[in-house]
């Protein structure tokens, strides 16, 4: 038995509005959109694009990249494609690791 969709995700109304969520410069924005995705299951090429970019923006937050990687687990992807995403879930996930450890450390634990 599938699930109803909601009204919320018929990707011809929700479409223009996570793209140009993708494309905002807030972290909250990109974020709510990436979830949105994952949340209805919309799916396109254009998302998957989009996706892909944040996936693999050296400049993006950590985060959200991961998020990316995860909502990408539900689109069919090439070799490179996959071999790619993974390449940036192993950065995203150093970086995090690195700020996590970052945000930890103080001089006098010498950690």
């Amino acid at each position: 038995m599938t699930r109803p969709r909601s009204p919320a995700c018929k990707t011809d109304e929700s479409l223009p509005v996570l793209q140009r969520a993708l494309a905002d410069a807030a972290l909250e924005v990109g974020s709510s959109a990436v979830l949105s995705i994952m949340e209805n299951r919309v799916r396109t090429d254009d998302l998957k694009q989009a996706l892909m970019r944040i996936a693999n923006a050296p400049g993006e937050s950590p985060g959200l990249r991961t998020n990316a990687v995860l909502a990408l687990e539900r689109y069919a992807l090439s070799n490179q494609e996959y071999a790619r995403l993974l390449q940036s879930a192993m950065e995203a996930d150093a970086l995090m690791d690195s700020q996590l450890a970052a945000a930890h450390w103080t001089p006098s634990s010498g950690n």
